[in-house]
């Protein structure tokens, strides 16, 4: 299985896209403390995710906790009471689609990191990191 910045960010020469999908990678993992999952161990969380919600799928873990990131195109949510999810904010969304160099457009996907209810307090701390980086980090398309 490939690592989120193999299949996502080094699959070719680098360009506006891949450098700033490089530095808001760098910032996510660095403010929630997860790392790539190389395996499917977390499959029963994206087994409970609903099916427009599932898009550029990858398995993330604290160590002990599982967690799966989808990162659909446009902003649509469907909620499912089977698992806990927050949305990442966009300047540290790894993903965001294709570049823009218009500073007032939004990423053309929006980025979810979804666990299973018992963990839902550690999701939350998690999101509280997220945010409170984000108030400093660049726009999502800064290079």
């Amino acid at each position: 299985m490939l690592s989120y910045r193999e299949k996502y960010v080094d699959f070719c020469k680098p360009f506006p896209e891949t450098i700033s999908r490089a530095r808001r990678l760098t910032l996510f993992q660095e403010a929630s403390g997860l790392v790539d999952l190389l395996n499917d161990d977390a499959r029963y969380i994206l087994n409970l995710i609903p099916k427009e919600n599932r898009d550029h799928i990858s398995f993330w873990t604290d160590g002990k906790t599982e967690f799966v990131l989808t990162e659909p195109y446009g902003p649509r949510f469907t909620s499912s009471k089977a698992v806990c999810c927050i949305k990442i904010p966009m300047n540290l969304a790894p993903y965001c689609g294709r570049y823009s160099t218009d500073a007032n457009e939004e990423p053309w996907t929006t980025s979810w990191l979804y666990t299973s209810n018992e963990n839902s307090k550690k999701l939350g701390s998690i999101y509280g990191r997220l945010k409170e980086l984000s108030r400093t980090a660049p726009w999502w398309n800064k290079l």
